[in-house]
């Protein structure tokens, strides 16, 4: 247990952020009052906070290929409106690019069912994604194979 600055309420350690550079390794102040912090400071300097947001996501995508390639898929998935609104970035898609990615560095990530395909299209979910090297994913395309479905168990992740 933690008591955290701000609130001044004595909670567990999982509700506070992680911070190598702390003696606990956590913050002083538990997430969800960091939270709110964060929401003043853009209400008051929006355009300072916005700058602050673009400068850490710019680092990150430099030190971080696996957030790049799922950011800049998931950017992509938005823009054809293929991602739907329970499905969040840091939840549920950044864990599923990293176990695939870590496992097989060398493959590509790719749709089980294309998000533009001529018969069905697929949403940009965990669970409609799969690797493949990059000549299969080449040959694949946007094409849709029902016979390749049964390959993969479909209903194992969180549809």
């Amino acid at each position: 247990m933690k008591t955290c600055t701000r609130c001044k309420v004595q909670k567990p350690y999982s509700e506070f952020t992680k911070r190598s550079a702390s003696k606990d390794g956590h913050t002083t102040a538990c997430t969800k009052c960091l939270k709110k912090q964060k929401r003043i400071d853009y209400l008051c300097e929006p355009e300072k906070t916005m700058t602050r947001v673009r400068k850490n996501l710019k680092a990150r995508m430099q030190n971080d290929p696996v957030y790049k390639r799922a950011w800049e898929q998931w950017k992509y998935a938005k823009s054809l409106k293929r991602v739907p609104k329970w499905v969040k970035f840091t939840r549920d898609l950044l864990p599923k690019y990293r176990e695939l990615l870590t496992k097989f560095p060398s493959m590509t990530v790719d749709h089980i069912i294309p998000m533009q395909g001529d018969i069905v299209s697929g949403l940009h979910v965990p669970s409609n994604l799969q690797v493949l090297s990059c000549s299969e994913n080449s040959s694949k395309g946007n094409k849709f194979h029902p016979n390749l479905l049964l390959l993969h168990d479909v209903g194992s992740d969180e549809i």
